[in-house]
């Protein structure tokens, strides 16, 4: 007797865990185009939502990139002083707030942070932190402002991001999912299959968007 064994389905983690990641590569491709730096991405594991022809764009896009940001030793030091200065600056602030808010006095001998002979040096390098950090974002959104110019590339960068936007809404679309829980960050709001939650405000410099359903099918049924 023959037996006949069905395909094994794949659960409700995976199905989650792949939506997941097509929703990763519309921010990240997005972000590139806009001219961010992703060092942890890897091109390959978007093989299953757009072409090869366009991995193989990204991951010269990015290693290009890499060639080009050759900072000088003067900014890679200030970059180091600055989180040297966030790391020590931010927790003390934070304790003191938090004491005062609560009405505490730290008991020997951790009291000696109201002390004024170190409230003030702690001011002068949050001071300074806070001078560094806008020095050190100056510096690289003109880097990233440079990297974001050329039409050709803006427009390549542009299809490969719409692959993955149509990529997700099909995933979401087959799953059954409710678009709203995947929710994405992006910069640039050209593209088609997509719908504005909210705009970029005094915290954010982003947008963030949902998939349209049913936009996928359309360009497939075109394309056909």
């Amino acid at each position: 007797m023959v037996e006949f064994h069905r395909a094994k389905q794949p659960d409700e983690k995976q199905i989650l865990r792949k939506i997941e990641e097509a929703r990763k590569s519309v921010e990240r491709c997005d972000a590139i185009r806009r001219g961010h730096l992703y060092p942890e991405m890897n091109p390959e594991r978007m093989k299953g939502t757009i072409s090869k022809s366009a991995v193989r764009y990204v991951r010269k896009d990015m290693q290009n990139a890499a060639s080009e940001l050759s900072l000088p030793t003067r900014f890679k030091t200030i970059v180091r002083l600055s989180n040297v200065l966030q790391y020590v600056t931010f927790p003390y602030f934070m304790i003191l707030i938090a004491t005062s808010l609560f009405r505490m006095i730290l008991p020997k001998p951790w009291n000696f942070i109201y002390s004024p002979y170190v409230v003030l040096p702690m001011f002068v390098l949050a001071t300074m932190f806070l001078v560094l950090k806008q020095y050190v974002g100056r510096g690289l959104n003109k880097y990233v402002d440079e990297r974001s110019r050329g039409q050709s590339r803006d427009r390549n960068l542009k299809e490969i991001a719409q692959q993955c936007i149509y990529d997700l809404a099909r995933q979401i679309s087959n799953s059954g999912q409710d678009p709203k829980k995947f929710k994405f960050r992006i910069f640039h709001t050209d593209y088609d299959g997509i719908s504005i939650e909210s705009k970029p405000g005094l915290v954010r410099s982003y947008y963030v968007a949902f998939a349209i359903l049913g936009k996928h099918k359309e360009v497939a049924m075109k394309k056909s």
